[in-house]
């Protein structure tokens, strides 16, 4: 004999047990009651449901108003832009790393980092960009990664549109300075290429003077970061090189800011004002070194080209 099996829920089972006691006509009106009731209560839920939806797609937040990326001195950041240059490594890392325990790694003719060109032969970029770490394969002799100065002449710069390959670019010749008083930042020196040299652009004359007890205020101010431009971007006829943010804390050498549009820059870009004078480069996501802070190594720099 097979036993119906117990019900979950008591309530239930009672009805069910008046149910099965009732006459089949007083079953049947009954469960007409019953259906009839559910379907009320369904559509009063309905009725609910549609009210609150229609109460939220009708809200409209009163205290939130986007604050709209101011617009850019195009004439201006074009000429910091003309001064933008690109680190990528060297495309022929394969043949110069075919010894016997070498490996070429997985970052041929990758794009590393942005940068500057401070004078005709010097290149500012970030620190971190010659630093052993970062999920990437570096070029290695039996696991063991070179130092900065050794792995920096396996880079090339690119200039600002007028090549994309970093076989004929400016190959770095030498790190000249890493990290110096702690900063996340680095110059090199650059090969010099007739076809591509940037012996035009006057990059430190866009650097402001320096405020040695740095009263200059940029809290809250406006500014830019001016992107690379490379070939394909140019033909495309891109707009969105030059990326909208917002300062948010200036400290004695480090800028904090935070991105009013769509930030994809690498390190080292140029952040500017928007008249177009340098206050640093891109370290992360939200933060630039003081252009400033490394005025002591940029003197020389800057009495070279004096004298050019």
């Amino acid at each position: 004999m097979i036993k119906r099996p117990a019900l979950p829920y008591p309530a239930q089972a009672l009805r069910d047990r008046e149910y099965l006691d009732a006459s089949p006509k007083d079953t049947k009106t009954r469960l007409l009651d019953r259906l009839s009731q559910e379907y009320h209560d369904l559509q009063y839920r309905i009725d609910l449901l549609e009210a609150r939806l229609n109460a939220v797609s009708t809200w409209q937040p009163e205290s939130i108003s986007p604050t709209p990326a101011p617009k850019p001195d195009f004439p201006a950041l074009s000429y910091v832009q003309s001064a933008t240059g690109q680190l990528r490594w060297l495309n022929t890392l394969a043949r110069k790393y075919s010894n016997l325990g070498d490996s070429a790694g997985n970052i041929s003719g990758i794009a590393w980092c942005n940068g500057v060109f401070l004078a005709d032969g010097y290149f500012l970029t970030a620190g971190h960009c010659f630093d052993k770490g970062g999920g990437w394969q570096r070029p290695n002799h039996y696991g063991v990664v070179s130092s900065p100065d050794a792995i920096a002449p396996l880079f090339s710069v690119c200039h600002s549109a007028k090549n994309d390959r970093s076989d004929i670019g400016h190959t770095v010749q030498e790190l000249v300075c890493h990290r110096p008083l702690g900063l996340d930042c680095a110059i090199v020196r650059l090969s010099q290429h007739n076809d591509t040299t940037p012996s035009s652009f006057k990059a430190l004359e866009l650097i402001p003077s320096i405020d040695a007890n740095h009263t200059h205020e940029l809290t809250n101010a406006d500014a830019f970061l001016v992107d690379y431009q490379n070939s394909a971007s140019k033909q495309g006829g891109k707009q969105n090189d030059f990326h909208s943010v917002k300062i948010t804390q200036h400290q004695r050498s480090l800028i904090s800011f935070t991105s009013l549009t769509e930030d994809r820059t690498l390190s080292g870009t140029p952040l500017v004002t928007r008249d177009g004078h340098i206050l640093g480069i891109k370290t992360s996501s939200c933060e630039a070194v003081d252009i400033r802070a490394i005025a002591q190594i940029l003197e020389p720099i800057k009495r070279s080209q004096a004298h050019a």
